[in-house]
This record gives C-alpha cells, sequence and structure tokens, in this order.
C-alpha cells in the first residue's frame, strides 16, 4: 500500500460472539472522525453469524480476519497490529463506544510530538442501560491525579511515575483509550498471548519504560461494564481466581531487566500484597493449607506483621503441612 491510500490509523477490534455490540462499536469509529480509518477486526472463534454479518454490512470499510483458533485478546489483538496498514493503532473491544474526537485528539498529539508515543484518557464507564458508574471513573481519575505531569496544550504530560504507579494501583488505563505509534508496539513485543488475563495492564508496563505517554483528560470512550462482572467482584472463588491471574502477570515483571533496586522493591511488595490477599480469600472460603501456602508466599517476597499475625492464629497442625507450594 503506498503512502497515498494507507490509513491515517488503525482501529483494532478484537472479537467474540459480539455481532450486535461489535457492530455499535464499528459505527462509532466510522462517526467518530473524518480522517481516513482502518478498521479491523479480528474474529476470535464467534459462531454467532460474525463472520458472515460484518462483511455484508461493511463490505468495503472493514477487514475481517479470522483466527484459525482462539487466540484469546491478546493474540487476537497481535493478528490485528500485524495486519495493521497505519503508523499508527487504536485498539476497540467490541462491546465498547469511541466517543467524537478521541482519534483526531491522539493522532494529533503523536504526529506533532516524537518523543511521545502512547496516549490514552479518561472512559466514561457504562452499565447496560448507558447509566454512568461514576464510582469506577472516579478511581481511575484519582489514580492519574497521583501522577506528576507537565501541561501539554489540553492533555497531561506524563512523567516516568506512569510504571510505578500501574505497579501501585495495576491497571488502571483502559485499552479502549488507547493510541499509540506502531513501532513502539513493536519494539515493546505486543502482548504476552499466554495471558488470559492481565495482557494489556502488563503490556502498558513495559511500553511505559521506553516511550513517554499522554492522558487525555476528557472521556474519550463509553466503556461497558456488565452487571455479570460488577457482582464477580464480591464473589470469594472469582477474587481468588482473579488475584491468583494478578500473581502471574507479577511474576512476568518482576523478571523485567533493567528494573531498579527501587522498582524491585515495589514489585516484591505488590507481589507480597497479592498473596495475602489471596491467602485471605481462601482464609474466608476454609481453604486453610491454600491460604497458609500463600501467606507463606508473601512472606518469600516482604516481611510483614499482619503475615505473621494470620498464620499465628492458624493451627500448628495445618501450618507444618502447608509450609510450601501455592496451588489454589
Amino acid at each position: 500500500m503506498n503512502n497515498n491510500s494507507a490509513p491515517a490509523i488503525s482501529v483494532i477490534i478484537p472479537t467474540y460472539n459480539r455481532k450486535d455490540a461489535l457492530c455499535l462499536a464499528i459505527d462509532t469509529v466510522l462517526s467518530c472522525t473524518s480522517i481516513k480509518v482502518e478498521i479491523i477486526v479480528v474474529d476470535d472463534g464467534s459462531n454467532d453469524g460474525t463472520l458472515e454479518i460484518i462483511p455484508n454490512k461493511y463490505p468495503s470499510t472493514v477487514r475481517l480476519i479470522s483466527n484459525n483458533h482462539s487466540k484469546g485478546p491478546a493474540g487476537a489483538r497481535n493478528s490485528g497490529v500485524a495486519a495493521a496498514n497505519s503508523n499508527f493503532i487504536a485498539f476497540l473491544d467490541d462491546d465498547d463506544e469511541f466517543l467524537s474526537g478521541h482519534l483526531d485528539s491522539s493522532l494529533n498529539i503523536l504526529t506533532e510530538h516524537d518523543e511521545i508515543g502512547f496516549v490514552f484518557g479518561k472512559a466514561r464507564y457504562i452499565n447496560e442501560n448507558n447509566e454512568c458508574l461514576t464510582f469506577i471513573g472516579e478511581e481511575q481519575q484519582q489514580a492519574i491525579e497521583k501522577l506528576s505531569y507537565k501541561t501539554l496544550s489540553n492533555c497531561n504530560f506524563l512523567n516516568d511515575e506512569l510504571f510505578d504507579e500501574l505497579i501501585d494501583r495495576e491497571c488502571f488505563l483502559n485499552t479502549s483509550t488507547v493510541v499509540m505509534k506502531k513501532d513502539i508496539f513493536n519494539e515493546a513485543g505486543g502482548f504476552i498471548e499466554d495471558l488470559w488475563f492481565g495482557e494489556d495492564w502488563e503490556l502498558w508496563m513495559r511500553i511505559s519504560k521506553i516511550t513517554r505517554s499522554v492522558y487525555l483528560n476528557n472521556e474519550q470512550v463509553n466503556y461497558l461494564i456488565h452487571s455479570d462482572n460488577i457482582s464477580l467482584q464480591d464473589n470469594p472463588k472469582a477474587k481468588i481466581t482473579n488475584k491468583k491471574n494478578v500473581d502471574i502477570v507479577w511474576q512476568k515483571v518482576f523478571a523485567y531487566p533493567g528494573l531498579s533496586t527501587h522498582q524491585t522493591s515495589r514489585v516484591k511488595s505488590a507481589i507480597a500484597k497479592n498473596a495475602f490477599e489471596c491467602g485471605y480469600e481462601n482464609l474466608k472460603l476454609g481453604n486453610n493449607r491454600f491460604a497458609i501456602q500463600w501467606y507463606f508466599k508473601s512472606l518469600r517476597y516482604k516481611a510483614s506483621m499482619r503475615v505473621l499475625l494470620a498464620l499465628i492464629k492458624l493451627p500448628f497442625s495445618i501450618l507444618f503441612v502447608s509450609s510450601h507450594g501455592v496451588s489454589k
């Protein structure tokens, strides 16, 4: 593709069995900007008619890629980026919606500032009734406001604290707001495909170490929070699964080359905190042995009085047989 016909930006939309929501997401891309956009939908094994509907409804405006086997969100996004013809890429989940001006404002920053390779912004969190969930948005905003920054037009020019903040608060950064340079994505190595949870959070940490970023203060996308996801927040078994997945991400981060002593210490503290919380959730379910194994893992990364006190309260017989290994 020559430069004259190349799109200004490629939008990557991974999808799985959400044909109706997907069409709405595509429509918001087409309506939010007048620039030349390449929309790449990566189907990850849908059986709901997505493969038939998209080519018929968008014969000339959407490129449809179908994975031969399910790769998960990380693999689907990597496939989309690999196929992209633009030097700039944006991501959109198949149940989210771009708001007017999102692509234009992000692209303007990336093209005008060579030192900036990554733009993200505020998301409007909504439920299925299009009602705004302010408590989620406020949590993200608090994380952003803690960062130091310089003023850049109508944006915030983040300094190197972004990596540390992603350690302290995990992933407050919304993937559907991200617009970035494709060469930065490739330099970072893309999403890790064996991560089916936190794959975006882990990549943003890697990217924050190789380029500078800009945060847009105004809302860029509508981000749908499903009611079943909200209910899972109070489910102990779901919490344990989440904590185990977070631990996998932390182990990836802990192995990063070039971490400073300060950053290594923060990662170790984060691993210890997550392990303690996983132990506590197991304890609430009566999984004492697994609770103890997670407590000991927490101690291996950082000594903590609260972990020691939690262990003291448990029977010695359980402590004796559970002092190594983590599996639940």
